[in-house]
């Protein structure tokens, strides 16, 4: 696989961060996409869906790219937790997640070049699922956190590689995927699928 040609179709530092340490070479190319999620989606479904049509937008504008597409939710008690709108907000989320354990849910989506004789680019569309429990939380420890982070761009509020410790007291599966994007189900997608 020629690894120059693989871009990420996101503005998150840590999925571009995580496939770097992984060894990959790839460009990072935002998708301004709208994020809305349906009243009657489900985490699953909602990823999945935001992920491709991320991908598809840069595919679309390169098309001899291996374009990767990701969206990431926190849920708790049936409600999606996206990005907060405001520093209020985030306070809230914190809040709500406190003491308790939710489930963070990553879609990612990968498209191929299109190949000699194929109609449809070659696609892989997948979700992950992690649990993570937060720690009893005061208002204090809420505001101490939201100090070290900029939470404004993170599903919950929050980031497990940003002064996570504060808050976190247990993650059960995948580390990165709760960063936002499962780095291991992505690399055996990305080796075993060569363009």
């Amino acid at each position: 696989m020629k690894h120059e040609h693989i871009i990420l179709a996101s503005a998150s530092p840590r999925r571009l961060q995580l496939l770097t340490e992984a060894g990959w070479r790839v460009k990072a190319i935002p998708a301004d996409i709208d994020e809305n999620i349906g009243r009657d989606e489900m985490p699953e479904q909602a990823v999945r869906r935001l992920a491709l049509a991320k991908a598809e937008k840069i595919a679309h504008l390169h098309p001899q790219a291996v374009v990767i597409g990701a969206d990431t939710v926190v849920c708790i008690d049936g409600i999606i937790l996206g990005k907060p709108a405001d520093y209020r907000q985030a306070k809230q989320m914190l809040q709500f997640l406190a003491g308790r354990e939710h489930t963070v849910t990553t879609g990612v989506a990968v498209l191929r070049p299109r190949t000699e004789g194929s109609e449809d680019d070659v696609s892989k569309v997948w979700s992950v699922r992690s649990q993570v429990e937060f720690h009893p939380l005061s208002e204090k420890e809420i505001e101490d956190y939201l100090a070290c982070i900029d939470p404004l761009d993170k599903a919950g509020a929050y980031a497990v590689q940003d002064c996570g410790d504060m808050i976190i007291a247990d993650i059960k599966g995948s580390r990165a995927n709760v960063m936002g994007l499962p780095i291991e189900e992505l690399q055996t997608a990305l080796k075993h699928n060569p363009a």
